[in-house]
C-alpha cells in the first residue's frame, strides 16, 4: 500500500496503481471506494505526488515498511 499527498492542497490519497513514478489510480478519502485516474501528459502526472509511506505485503502475510513518517 502507498500513501501520498497529492496536488497544492496535499489531499492523503491511496495509490493502487504507479508505474515508473507514474500514478495512474488513487483513491480518495482512504478507504472509501472512490477511485480517481490522474491526469498523465507525456509520459509524466500534471499534479504532483509525494509519497508518504509505502509498505509491501510478502507471500507470508508480513508487512514491509520502507519510507513513511
Amino acid at each position: 500500500m502507498t500513501l501520498a499527498l497529492y496536488g497544492k492542497r496535499k489531499k492523503l490519497v491511496k495509490i493502487h496503481r504507479i508505474e515508473n513514478g507514474v500514478v495512474y489510480l488513487t483513491e480518495e478519502p482512504l478507504g472509501s471506494g472512490m477511485f480517481y485516474l490522474p491526469l498523465v501528459e507525456d509520459g509524466k502526472n500534471v499534479e504532483e505526488f509525494e509519497i508518504v509511506e509505502e509498505r509491501r505485503v510478502t507471500l507470508n502475510g508480513m508487512e514491509d515498511h520502507a519510507g513513511g513518517r
